[in-house]
């Protein structure tokens, strides 16, 4: 009997995944491979793009021989992938040209600072055509920081030859049997080299930075077919790479969060609270980040966000720097055992949270230091949520509204929400609990509140 198949890959901060889905969008297998984390004495972050690449082949060999997938049943290819880490590679050699710099990484700093005092107004300007405030976390300046600092970065660029892309381009160049380099919006927008209006590359954007229009891939719809991969020899006959999201945009639309004010909170190794804000780029005053959602169809969709640098990456932490567990599966028992009157808290500021970095030295001994980092993310959504509250969008009982009255979502009704924190042994015995897995909290007209763990 025949079948038919979509293997996804999500390329993450930690790791590769390959899920193969059946016709119905069930999940017939999924595996999953770590890369490895390089992280200097200055703390900059870079990951091996080859390593992510073969990472890329592996799984998808391991979940198709899992599922036993016979040559033909996969029709289709898509990608995810985690946002703003960036790379430089040589379009002739196809190789790379240096270590990706991650998207936690700060090591741009100096280039924000220099771009930020070299005219007055300069990073107001790049805000209001990027949307996002000038930062090392978004690739543009760390693009810089390459051409600046890896000798044959500059050099490829002098050549003509030299492709500067986010790990999305660059697995499409590399997987793909036309080595096509291109990218799309959810991706392109997080570099800070987007005119986020237009949905084109800014040259303003790029002269700032000093970054090469020509070394940039060709933005094109979310939902295009990028090329054609055989993934290595894999498949005899090559199948359509025909979707590509950003993480955190994907994780939006798998949610079902398509329409204005429709909300998602994904906690992975950082945490993204994204708010669909419809048609129209919605500017907010208190710190969130304008993006685009996605293109389908040649229709943009836009959406407000709110970053957290560290938050599953803490357990990580926990684990592998301080060596308070041996696995990330103790960390809920030990919560357990937790005083849920203690009200210090753990920031994990290590790459900057706007604020000074934290000390990773609790004082309270092991069993403090595992319901501060756990509860943290919950303390900040708390924070994010009236930070949203713009001119054009504003807190209506459980649903974001948008104004005027006859735009706005027919949801008004609450949800239920839980009254402990969910560390504490009161939240794990609370019916109303949300589970560490997805949960929809329930409104009277049935339409959920979302929360994922990613």
């Amino acid at each position: 009997m025949s079948r038919s198949f979509v293997l996804s890959v999500d390329q993450s901060t930690q790791g590769t995944k390959a899920v193969l889905f059946a016709e119905d969008g069930t999940v017939v297998a999924k595996t999953a491979r770590p890369h490895t984390q390089i992280v200097n004495e200055l703390g900059w972050v870079s990951h091996d793009p080859e390593e992510i690449m073969t990472n890329v082949l592996a799984v998808c060999r391991d979940v198709c021989k899992r599922a036993g997938v016979r040559p033909g049943e996969v029709k289709a290819f898509g990608i995810s992938n985690q946002r703003e880490t960036c790379l430089a590679w040589d379009r002739e050699t196809r190789e790379p040209l240096a270590d990706a710099v991650v998207w936690q990484c700060g090591r741009a700093k100096g280039v924000c600072d220099q771009l930020a005092a070299s005219r007055e107004g300069m990073a107001r300007r790049v805000k209001e055509l990027s949307g996002m405030d000038l930062s090392p976390y978004f690739s543009a300046s760390k693009m810089a920081w390459l051409l600046r600092n890896q000798p044959a970065v500059q050099e490829a660029a002098d050549r003509g030859t030299l492709c500067l892309g986010t790990i999305d381009s660059w697995l499409v160049f590399k997987l793909s049997e036309e080595h096509a380099f291109l990218t799309e919006p959810s991706n392109a927008c997080r570099t800070q080299l987007l005119d986020l209006h237009a949905g084109a590359w800014s040259n303003e954007l790029c002269d700032y930075f000093g970054v090469p229009r020509r070394a940039l891939a060709t933005v094109v719809p979310s939902d295009s077919v990028f090329g054609h991969t055989t993934l290595g020899g894999l498949f005899p006959d090559a199948v359509p790479i025909c979707g590509v999201l950003g993480d955190s945009q994907a994780a939006l639309a798998a949610q079902n969060c398509l329409e204005m004010g429709d909300t998602k909170a994904t906690y992975g190794t950082g945490s993204s609270v994204m708010m669909q804000t419809g048609p129209e780029v919605v500017e907010s005053q208190n710190g969130l980040v304008s993006s685009i959602a996605w293109d389908f169809g040649g229709k943009r969709s836009y959406v407000l966000e709110g970053n957290l640098n560290y938050t599953g990456a803490v357990i990580t932490w926990l684990k592998d720097q301080m060596g308070l567990i041996s696995d990330p599966g103790e960390v809920e028992a030990v919560i357990a055992k937790a005083n849920p009157a203690d009200r210090a808290y753990f920031v994990p500021a290590f790459t900057g949270l706007g604020g000074s970095r934290a000390s990773p030295a609790p004082p309270a001994g092991r069993r403090w230091s595992r319901p501060a980092p756990s509860a943290f993310p919950t303390r900040w959504w708390t924070w994010w949520r009236p930070c949203a509250q713009t001119p054009a969008l504003r807190w209506g009982s459980s649903a974001w509204t948008a104004a005027p009255p006859a735009t706005r979502t027919s949801c008004r009704c609450r949800p239920t929400w839980p009254t402990h924190p969910w560390w504490s042994p009161a939240w794990r015995s609370s019916p109303r609990r949300v589970p560490l897995s997805w949960r929809a909290a329930p409104r009277a007209c049935g339409r959920p509140t979302r929360f994922t763990t990613a």
